[in-house]
């Protein structure tokens, strides 16, 4: 019997990606993982040993590499670009006016900060989470997908 992985931990997995992190799916158990890239590098290097007491991380790190064809990368930060999610946004808005602001809004340093604030004043915050959640939840069936996996909603 094949498992059946949650959509909503992958998305809650890609949504709390941070640098020096590796997010991965246990495909044989469908649990999303983060760990610090730290701890798969000793874990890699051989420096913790079978006997010792390990932390949780250390423990998950060398469960890992030891059985590295039960995970998959999730989809990364730099697989998905939220600020393409941020301007396809823009243009679902049907108001000229308020879609010209977040256009504006969009533009040099500062971005996602001022996007926020701009769609929080012209009252849109609500509606941008909900069009960045069905995007991600699409990254993560399309994950699934790609690897054969079964999922749920």
């Amino acid at each position: 019997m094949s498992i059946k992985v949650k959509i909503d931990d992958i998305v809650e997995g890609l949504e709390f990606q941070m640098d020096d992190y590796s997010t991965l799916l246990n495909t044989k158990t469908s649990k999303v993982v983060s760990i610090a890239n730290h701890y798969l590098g000793k874990a890699e290097d051989g420096e913790y040993d079978e006997a010792e007491d390990l932390d949780d991380e250390e423990e998950m790190a060398y469960d890992i590499v030891e059985n590295w064809d039960d995970y998959e990368d999730l989809p990364s930060t730099f697989d998905i670009n939220e600020y393409e999610m941020i301007e396809d946004f823009c243009f679902t808005i049907s108001s000229e006016a308020k879609k010209d602001r977040l256009l504006r809004a969009i533009q040099g340093k500062g971005t996602f900060k001022r996007f926020k604030d701009t769609a929080h004043d012209l009252g849109l915050i609500e509606d941008w989470y909900k069009y960045r959640e069905n995007c991600y939840k699409q990254i993560a069936i399309r994950f699934c997908e790609e690897l054969d996996l079964e999922y749920m909603e």
